[in-house]
């Protein structure tokens, strides 16, 4: 009697309805877990198309983005958008995930919670760049790494000079410039008003390691038109070489470069003449004593960044995203990872922000984006529906009682 097998059929995919809830609830603090999705589908009986009950027609992943949460720990990346991290597990399986709480396993590679893995890339040392074009491979976490001491080659000066001061106004900028050692000596350079619009420009120290006087600069000053660097004023000031004292068995600092206009270039000089106090805003150089790396971190875009003793900071690596075209194909491998099916889409791996890809935010993780009071009301809905068909069974079973007592 269909009657018995029409409601069967709906005990069975309800089950299955409990179950997909069940397990969406199961994981509602599971960080990215990507919550089940069970839809049901009509089945019919011969050709008169007369109804058979009902069955699962599709239970697949949802994808929607999850909330993404500040943790503060430094080494927890989340995907803002579309794309996964790609991870390798124990067997060298390329594998899939939105999981981003990482952490550095031996030997010093950064790793999924499960052990997988992490992609990216690396910095090529040689060249201090990260190509992300390249094959993926393991990130490595250079702790307990040096970095060699770096002689001071270049400095940048951000500051107003006073438009309004008389001629003979004076202003000094203290200057740290490290040695080949790493050692470190204090140098100051000195504005002085010589003209209207012009500034002479020079170099000194008290430095007893130091040798007296200090190089020029060429040029000797600097000029402003309308409180802007005159665009004739050379981009680069050299200086040098600095020598030291026989004494001190250091040897010379070679030719310094005065990034005079700073990183805006220009159009947006690091230097003013305005007609306000003077005024030091930043002082930057490139050189560094000798160091060790103390902490490491994951940035907004994605790169592994290592912090020194001495307060330097330096990527070392690019976390590699990819995008998944079609994310409902993936299948899930355990540890909130997946891995591609046949008739997955997936695009090569790139960069944080690029190839359509999501962008990657540091010390935060993407929880799951099972929402409790949907799951509730599903739940209570298949619940209601399930006792309807079993009422439907124990009515099909008193009307198949009621037709074997007809024979009495």
């Amino acid at each position: 009697m269909s009657s018995f097998s029409i409601p069967l059929s709906a005990l069975r995919a309800l089950s299955n309805g409990v179950d997909s809830v069940s397990q969406n609830l199961a994981n509602l603090n599971t960080p990215s877990y990507k919550k089940d999705d069970i839809s049901f589908q009509e089945m019919i009986l011969g050709a008169d198309g007369s109804g058979a009950g009902v069955t699962v027609g599709s239970e697949a992943k949802d994808f929607v983005q999850g909330p993404v949460q500040s943790t503060q720990n430094p080494l927890d990346a989340a995907i803002q958008g579309s794309g996964f991290f790609m991870v390798k597990g124990s067997s060298g399986e390329l594998l899939y995930t939105r999981d981003g709480g990482f952490r550095v396993g031996p030997p010093g590679v950064l790793v999924t919670v499960s052990g997988a893995r992490v992609q990216g890339w690396n910095v090529n040392t040689a060249t201090n760049t990260i190509t992300t074009t390249g094959p993926v491979q393991d990130i490595l976490v250079p702790l307990g790494s040096s970095l060699p001491a770096r002689a001071s080659t270049k400095f940048s000066i951000g500051a107003n000079v006073d438009a309004s001061a008389p001629v003979g106004t004076t202003m000094d900028v203290p200057l740290q410039l490290f040695d080949s050692n790493g050692g470190p000596h204090l140098f100051k350079v000195t504005f002085t008003k010589t003209a209207t619009d012009t500034w002479g420009i020079k170099l000194s120290s008290s430095d007893p390691d130091v040798k007296q006087p200090a190089p020029a600069f060429s040029p000797t000053s600097i000029k402003f038109i309308n409180g802007v660097l005159d665009p004739s004023t050379a981009a680069n000031i050299t200086v040098g070489p600095v020598d030291f004292t026989t004494a001190s068995g250091l040897t010379s600092l070679g030719t310094l470069n005065w990034d005079v206009f700073g990183p805006g270039g220009a159009t947006n000089p690091a230097i003013s003449q305005l007609p306000e106090v003077s005024v030091t805003k930043s002082v930057t150089q490139d050189g560094s004593a000798a160091a060790t790396v103390t902490d490491v971190r994951i940035g907004d875009d994605g790169k592994v960044i290592a912090r020194y003793s001495n307060g330097v900071e330096s990527d070392v690596a690019q976390l590699a995203v990819a995008a998944v075209r079609n994310p409902a194909t993936l299948i899930a491998a355990g540890a909130n990872a997946y891995r591609a099916a046949a008739d997955s889409f997936v695009m090569p791996a790139s960069a944080s922000g690029t190839q359509g890809n999501g962008t990657i935010v540091g010390e935060a993780l993407e929880s799951s984006n099972v929402d409790l009071a949907d799951q509730l009301t599903q739940l209570i809905s298949y619940q209601r529906s399930y006792q309807a068909n079993a009422r439907s069974v124990t009515t099909a079973d008193e009307l198949m009682q009621e037709t074997l007592s007809l024979k009495r």
